[in-house]
Formats: structure tokens, sequence, C-alpha cells
């Protein structure tokens, strides 16, 4: 308000019209960010443009259940690999007894 009326007093339109763009952009802008930080207050709530707890929820479920299905097939082949190597190494079914 002040520098308005020193810019009436001194007919300076240039600094009337900038204090005027001043007060009405402060707060649009002030106002745009509180908007803002209230979408992003709860990310995982129920808004239009909240993620979607339940579908990532779903992913992850999937994503380790095929971590648990693809370690266990290798175990598995690891343990049959092994099984082979050591009958490789003494095809006797009793040489396992004899050697310890």
């Amino acid at each position: 308000g002040v520098w308005i009326a020193l810019g009436v007093a001194e007919s300076s339109s240039l600094k009337v019209g900038v204090q005027v763009i001043y007060v009405l952009v402060v707060p649009l802008l002030y106002n745009a960010l509180l908007c803002v930080s209230y979408i992003l207050e709860d990310p995982f709530g129920e808004d239009l443009l909240d993620f979607p707890m339940a579908a990532y929820t779903d992913g992850v479920k999937r994503f380790m259940s095929s971590v648990e299905v693809g370690t266990a097939q290798v175990r598995d082949e690891m343990m049959e690999m092994a099984s082979q190597e050591s009958l490789l190494r003494d095809p006797s079914p009793g040489s396992a007894l004899r050697s310890s």
C-alpha cells in the first residue's frame, strides 16, 4: 500500500503496476503451494491423485511369490546337480558309508 501511494505521488506508473502485480501474484502462488501440499500430504489415501495402494501391495505379493518359486527351482536344480556329481565320483550305493 505504501509503495503504491509513493508511486502515485511520484507519477510513476511502473512502480504502481509492479506493486499491484506483486499484491495479486504472491498470494495466488502461496495459495497454489498450499493446495499442492494438501494433495501431497497423504499419498496413499483414497483421492484421485493418490497412489493405488492395493495395486502396489498386489504387485509386491506377486513379485515375492515369483522370487520364492524361482529360488525353489534353483535349489532343486542345485540339489539334483550335487547328487549327480556324487554319483559320478563313486557310483556304488554303499560307498559313502564305507569312506567315513
